[in-house]
Parts: C-alpha cells; sequence; structure tokens
C-alpha cells in the first residue's frame, strides 16, 4: 500500500469511530468539494479536507468544549491536536516531509463553522498556472449564511494568507453579473471591478455576465490603511 492510501484509509478508520454519526458523511463531504472546486486539488489538500476534524473522532486525544471558557481559545486546541493527530498518521504512513511540514499549501481551502459546529461555507484560493504569485479566489456559502458578513470577513481573511504568507502579486474573483450580494462581498473587501464578460452564462431562464474582478497587492495594501 502506497503512503498516501495508508493516510487516507488510517483517517478513514478513525473517523468511522466517531459518537458525532455524521462525521464520516461530512469529512467525506468536504473532500468532495474541495475536488468539486479544485479538480487537480493535491493529496496534501485532500488529506486535510478529510481529516480537518479528526480531533473530535478520537475519545482518548480529543480536547473538550467544557474545559474552555473562551470559545475562540477551544477551536484553537481542537485545530492543533487534529494536526497533530494527522501528523503522527502521516509519519507512520511514510508520507514524504513536504506534505507533513506545517506549511499554507499553496491552494489553500478554509472551512467555515459557527460556535455550533454547523457548516457555514468555505473559501478557496488557487495559484494559476504559470503566475506564481497570481490567485484566484472562489467561495461558496449556503443560505443560511447570507446577509451575516460571513463571506466578507472570510475573503479577508483569504486575501491575508494571500498577500501576507503566499506572496501574492495579484487575486481576481468573479461572479454573476445579477448576483448583487456577491459584488458586495467582494467590493466590501477591497476588490476593484476590471470588466465585465456579456452574456457569459446560460442559466435555465436568463443569461447572464460574468463580472470580473480584481486586487492587487498595493490595492490590498492602500486598502487595509482605510479600514
Amino acid at each position: 500500500m502506497d503512503s498516501i492510501k495508508c493516510a487516507k484509509q488510517s483517517i478513514r478508520a478513525i473517523i468511522s469511530k466517531s459518537s458525532v454519526p455524521e462525521d464520516s458523511f461530512h469529512s467525506e463531504n468536504v473532500l468532495k468539494w474541495i475536488i468539486n472546486l479544485k479538480s487537480d486539488a493535491d493529496e496534501a489538500l485532500q488529506i486535510a479536507a478529510l481529516a480537518h476534524d479528526i480531533d473530535r473522532a478520537d475519545e482518548h486525544k480529543k480536547i473538550k468544549r467544557n474545559n474552555f471558557s473562551d470559545y475562540n481559545k477551544f477551536k484553537s486546541e481542537h485545530a492543533k491536536n487534529s494536526a497533530n493527530i494527522l501528523k503522527g498518521i502521516l509519519i507512520k504512513c511514510n508520507v514524504k516531509q513536504s506534505i507533513i511540514d506545517e506549511k499554507w499549501s499553496n491552494s489553500p481551502v478554509l472551512i467555515i463553522r459557527d460556535h455550533g459546529n454547523n457548516f457555514m461555507g468555505m473559501v478557496g484560493l488557487t495559484q494559476n498556472h504559470f503566475l506564481p504569485g497570481n490567485f484566484e479566489l472562489g467561495y461558496q456559502f449556503p443560505e443560511k449564511a447570507w446577509g451575516k458578513g460571513i463571506a466578507t470577513l472570510a475573503t479577508e481573511y483569504a486575501l491575508n494568507i494571500a498577500f501576507n504568507t503566499l506572496e501574492a502579486y495579484k487575486v481576481n474573483a468573479d461572479c454573476y453579473g445579477e448576483n448583487i450580494g456577491s459584488k458586495k462581498v467582494l467590493e466590501k473587501s477591497g476588490f476593484i471591478q476590471e470588466g465585465c464578460q456579456k452574456e457569459y452564462y446560460k442559466l435555465d431562464f436568463i443569461i447572464d455576465d460574468k463580472a470580473l474582478y480584481g486586487i492587487t497587492r498595493q490595492q490590498f495594501i492602500e486598502f487595509q490603511k482605510k479600514k
């Protein structure tokens, strides 16, 4: 068995024993969405998606909410513990060091949850081929997350990662021309509309434009100064 297959099987075996019935389904569903958003997702990203909540599946090692008065501290320790459990699996399965090293992927995907641990959306950055430092930003949020500022906060956080950690010089995004909510999210986060591809999308009842947005490193710096 190769090391990646070993790691995935080990992750699935632990999650299958979770006391939370939907954990296995949720883990596979996040992996499915990652691949839908980024069909060429590398093994590191797939493993991270599959194991992002592995902490709560291990009754002996899990971080317990009732031990923390501060929710954010609990979530931080939960994330660290999940990373440590995953690192042990990767070492045991002889996964190569470049995957084990705790570094941001060149195409990270962030999963957003509320205080009840309910899925509230995801935002991702994809490195453009042949253009190091040039990224595409995309997101997906369920209807229950709309109108709460979650998408804007997640987009701003992703931009911070892009420019401050991944050394981006440009981040691009797009949305349906009639999607006013998505346009507001991008503009509130500092994006500038750079163009429009007319009648790009053919939908069931209408033909819609594709609005093109972008933000450069300098524009990001100036936008941060104004906040």
